[in-house]
């Protein structure tokens, strides 16, 4: 469109006579016909009324005044304006929400907090098409609106703005004319989405806001008020309503859904170790099973959390870490926080076991059914051994729960050693055992609650066809509870899992993600206790070995000990703790070089043994193969003790043999780095 059919023409009018056109909701300068043309740009060299409105000198380039009003003319337009609301809120006015400008001089005895009140109402009797006009009158600017006029801008005014009085008349005239075309209802919200007891503001503006009424479709869930600058939301109750926003003919809504946290910060925990010390493995372990288990989110919660550095407890001692956890999930809201848990080493000291419990008939799995149970009594410690193979060609569940059906608590202490299913039943018990020995070697586990008639898993794997689940554990219960807590072992057809009871599967720890189930009917049923117990799991043997003599030989394995009933004798003593002393002399007159080597005599097998403290862990070796698992030197006449512990291991072949022998003698001579 050009310029010219921006005009307001008079058909009338001809040419050379003079009249006022209105151009963009502003009457801007007169205008002459010439030969049925209006001149523009002849009147406005001619025109004061805009152009000294701009503050320009009118003796300059009157193109620079012609692009000033015509930039002012696009800028602000005309609309309808339906009652608008202007108020006055100390010396700053607004209009349908928005303020527009703020006065800081007096006029006469009025300051300014009055002279706004006298401008509000001067705008609202006045404004009805949004039509804002800028005069220049002296040395003062005026604004009119609607023809109206509503403020003069002094000099003082624009000197304590900072500006002149053309600009302050061109930004608060621009402001007017911005915020009169508001419509009549402006609702600036999404979707509300807030806790249980919380407060919410919504902004709402337009010419029809004081005259709106705001009701909740569900009084309920939460409650509304109107404010000055829009509408208050308070949430009662969890759910989901609308509120209604009516004037005159218009409405509008908005969705509120009160909803919880996916969990609450922040929050504070105990957890309890034990230990000498309790090391950080088992404290981090500990701090896993409260955050997973005792933050108290919502169902279908994802948690994500950021575990803190941890150290090592001695025992008697606490030390406090501080977590950070961010839940969110579906119908729920986002929360992020800190978690602080204050992990206690219980000094219970080191209590042996006084029983194995072998679970491993069968070991091939060939159908679903329980595998194992007995009862732990207070103060009683047990090993637990559990390996098996499953043959069927589904999956499997198998799991080992320790079930309390007595009405009070029973605190148990758990030193996991739990493998990932593996094809490889050697290699599957081999790596339950390195978890195991590195607790077990500092008596460092984790004290779990099970609350009075609950169950607690303390295993539990899916093993596809032809893998092996293979453990070891010690379970102690604690004085001040029940008198014992049932430990069964069962097989089980898959059942419908979600992610947490997935993650559970592929733990070796799934208490730290599931924590306690309360009981079923099938949980209450009596068995009878397996035969599979096995007293006093240890055997301590001794030898001296003199360099240049015959070698030194452990068999380990070899003499079973007998079961509980006294009728059977536990093959291979798979489970047993062997404790080891060698005592390696020299009675030579030179240094001499003593290797400890270990032979898989009885078959494929691997093996783990802790050396004067030091855990080493063997290659899985194949029949008759050996390999060297610790050196020693010797100077003439010298003599020193050496200390070892092992346990034979699920999955491999048994009896073995530790050899002790001179390196420049035996049989496979080794260098200095090997």
């Amino acid at each position: 469109m050009g310029i010219e059919d921006g005009l307001k023409r008079d058909p009338h009018r001809t040419s050379g006579q003079r009249f006022k056109f209105t151009l963009g909701g502003f009457r801007m300068v007169s205008a002459k016909r010439v030969d049925g043309r209006v001149n523009i740009a002849e009147n406005l060299r001619r025109s004061v009324n805009v152009v000294n409105a701009s503050g320009l000198n009118t003796s300059k380039d009157w193109k620079v005044r012609f692009v000033f009003a015509l930039s002012l003319l696009l800028c602000w337009g005309t609309g309808l304006v339906r009652a608008a609301s202007v108020t006055a809120q100390g010396a700053s006015v607004f209009i349908n929400g928005s303020r527009v400008l703020t006065l800081r001089t007096k006029t006469g005895n009025m300051g300014p907090s009055s002279r706004a009140a006298m401008l509000a109402a001067n705008i609202e009797k006045v404004a009805s098409e949004g039509k804002v006009e800028i005069k220049r009158l002296k040395r003062t600017h005026q604004v009119l609106v609607d023809g109206h006029l509503v403020l003069t801008i002094t000099r003082e005014e624009a000197k304590a703005n900072n500006t002149t009085t053309a600009a302050l008349a061109t930004q608060w005239a621009a402001n007017i004319h911005k915020a009169l075309l508001v419509p009549p209802l402006l609702l600036k919200t999404d979707p509300v989405r807030m806790p249980l007891g919380a407060t919410r503001q919504v902004s709402v503006s337009g010419g029809m806001f004081k005259t709106m009424q705001v009701v909740s479709s569900d009084g309920a869930v939460v409650q509304t008020a109107k404010t000055e600058t829009g509408i208050s939301v308070k949430s009662v109750g969890y759910g989901k309503t609308e509120v209604v926003l009516t004037a005159g003919e218009i409405v509008k809504t908005f969705s509120v859904s009160v909803l919880p946290y996916a969990t609450n910060f922040p929050q504070s925990h105990v957890a309890v170790v034990t230990g000498i010390p309790a090391s950080e493995e088992t404290v981090k372990g500990a701090i896993e099973s409260i955050l997973r288990t005792q933050l108290g989110s919502e169902a279908n919660a994802k948690v994500d959390l950021q575990f803190p550095k941890v150290s090592s407890i001695l025992p008697g001692e606490s030390k406090t870490f501080t977590a950070r956890v961010k839940a969110t999930g579906p119908n729920m809201l986002d929360a992020e926080g800190p978690v602080f848990v204050t992990v206690k080493n219980l000094a219970l000291g080191r209590v042996p076991e006084q029983e194995l419990w072998y679970c491993n008939e069968p070991e091939n799995l060939k159908q679903p059914g329980l595998l194992f149970v007995a009862p732990l009594r207070p103060e009683t410690p047990a090993r637990m051994l559990y390996h098996h193979i499953n043959e069927m060609s589904q999956p499997l569940i198998v799991t080992v729960e320790a079930i309390n059906k007595s009405d009070q608590p029973a605190r148990v202490m758990v030193i996991p050693g739990d493998s990932s299913p593996d094809r490889n039943p050697v290699l599957a018990g081999v790596q339950a055992a390195d978890q195991f020995i590195k607790g077990w070697s500092l008596s460092s586990g984790e004290v779990v609650e099970i609350p009075a008639r609950s169950r607690l898993p303390i295993a539990m794997r899916q093993i596809a066809h032809g893998q092996t689940m293979s453990g070891l554990c010690y379970l102690r219960l604690l004085d001040e509870g029940p008198d014992q807590v049932t430990i069964r072992t069962e097989a089980k057809s898959p059942f419908p899992m979600d992610s947490r009871w997935v993650s559970a599967t592929k733990s070796s720890t799934p208490w730290r993600i599931l924590g306690s189930q309360a009981l079923s009917n099938l949980d209450r049923d009596s068995h009878i206790p397996s035969i599979h117990i096995y007293p006093h799991p240890f055997k301590t043997e001794e030898l001296t070995y003199q360099v240049g003599g015959r070698h030194g030989f452990f068999r380990i394995g070899e003499k079973a000990i007998s079961r509980a009933d006294k009728l059977d004798k536990l093959s291979g003593n798979f489970g047993v703790t062997y404790n080891l002393t060698a005592t390696l002399e020299n009675p030579t007159g030179t240094a001499s070089d003593i290797e400890l080597v270990f032979e898989a005599s009885a078959g494929y097998s691997g093996a783990l043994f802790v050396i004067n403290g030091q855990l080493v862990r063997t290659p899985l070796l194949q029949p008759k193969a050996e390999t060297q698992i610790a050196k020693f030197h010797l100077d003439a006449g010298a003599s020193r003790t050496i200390q070892v512990m092992t346990v034979p291991l699920s999955g491999s072949s048994y009896p073995a043999t530790l050899t002790i022998r001179s390196i420049s003698t035996g049989a496979y001579a080794r260098d200095d780095k090997k």
